[in-house]
């Protein structure tokens, strides 16, 4: 059994070219249950190390009310990342994000990107178990707004499980339950997860390069490549020489077909500023 510990992020504006809206994504990391408690009690440590006050929650970017805001910074900020990630690595936890350009049509059914990015999401989550012949259950950080947000964010999760989606039965996944990011130490390790690579795929060159470098090694992957199973960007081909030029992937794979990247003729065949 694996628990999945869900977030989800939305960066304003990408400073990448090539976007046309907004970039939204949901992240999940996942830990095989019997590492979950220990893990938790280390993460706990690791923030008693650098002074976080009882209760205190980290997160990629602290708001100004947030202790980590102004007391822990620059290379001390970046070295306590790299310190949870490593605990992360060492406890067999895996990552995957989904990210997607709110400004162009949604890969499913789905009305709105961020409901899209929740099924692709859970299709991700239920491939990688489905590989590990295990099953998994789902804590989402809760949504923003009132108790009505959280029932219509789970409601969702649940259909989803129950319906499935147009490639993915994922009934592996046993059920979804909501959590508050602000008690569990995983769900921050998510939202660390989801965020900093948001801001990676986005164009923030300033802190995400270097903890995004660190997160890597976390990222699922599969036939030697993360993009569209670790990370996906939606959609593939107007985004998919990303995977090579912030992934360091070498192919691009469709329907068991991989074709070389970069692709030539598609945005950012030369570089990942060149959209």
């Amino acid at each position: 059994m694996h628990l999945a510990f869900v977030d989800d992020s939305t960066q304003k504006k990408p400073s990448r070219p090539g976007f046309k809206g907004q970039l939204v994504a949901a992240g999940a990391l996942c830990v095989p249950a019997d590492n979950v408690h220990a893990l938790s009690e280390t993460l706990d440590q690791v923030c008693v190390h650098y002074g976080f006050p009882l209760g205190e929650e980290f997160k990629w970017s602290p708001g100004r009310q947030c202790w980590m805001h102004g007391n822990l910074i620059d290379q001390t900020r970046q070295q306590f990342f790299k310190d949870i990630i490593e605990q992360l690595t060492l406890a067999d936890a895996f990552g995957t994000v989904v990210l997607e350009d709110d400004g162009r049509n949604t890969a499913t059914s789905c009305s709105t990107a961020q409901q899209d990015v929740i099924v692709m999401l859970i299709e991700r989550i239920a491939n990688r178990l489905r590989d590990k012949h295990d099953t998994g259950v789902i804590v989402a950080d809760r949504p923003g707004g009132d108790r009505r947000s959280e029932d219509a964010f789970i409601a969702d999760c649940l259909e989803t499980l129950t319906s499935g989606t147009d490639y993915v039965q994922p009934d592996c996944v046993a059920f979804v339950v909501a959590g508050d990011s602000k008690t569990i130490r995983l769900l921050q390790t998510a939202d660390l997860l989801t965020s900093c690579l948001t801001a990676y795929v986005g164009g923030e060159k300033k802190y995400s390069p270097d903890v995004a470098k660190m997160l890597m090694p976390l990222l699922a992957d599969s036939l030697g490549r993360k993009g569209g199973y670790g990370v996906k960007i939606h959609p593939d081909f107007s985004f998919g020489n990303l995977y090579h030029w912030l992934f360091q992937d070498e192919y691009l794979w469709k329907s068991g077909t991989g074709s070389p990247l970069p692709l030539k003729g598609y945005p950012y065949a030369n570089g990942p500023d060149v959209a």
